[in-house]
């Protein structure tokens, strides 16, 4: 379930990132995730048995995030032909 939340942005960034098809909400909530993730740490990531996230991007490429321990995993993309 979703909540609907209201931020303020400056006009030239939303412009900019709308222009470009960036989904702002996903954005916004991968942001939080990342945060958040790091305060999440009841199990220890050694022991868990990780119940991944869906892929979600961040400045430094895709990731996924356990919903159990909060440890992240780099996701690579294969190239196909």
């Amino acid at each position: 379930m979703k909540k609907h939340v209201t931020i303020t942005i400056s006009d030239f960034i939303y412009d900019k990132a709308k222009a470009r098809g960036i989904n702002i909400s996903m954005i916004c909530e991968d942001a939080l995730r990342t945060i958040l993730g790091s305060f999440n740490k009841e199990i220890k990531s050694s022991t868990c048995n990780h119940d991944w996230t869906w892929a979600f991007a961040t400045p430094m490429g895709l990731y996924k995030e356990c919903k159990r321990c909060g440890v992240f995993k780099r996701v690579y993309v294969e190239k196909t032909k």
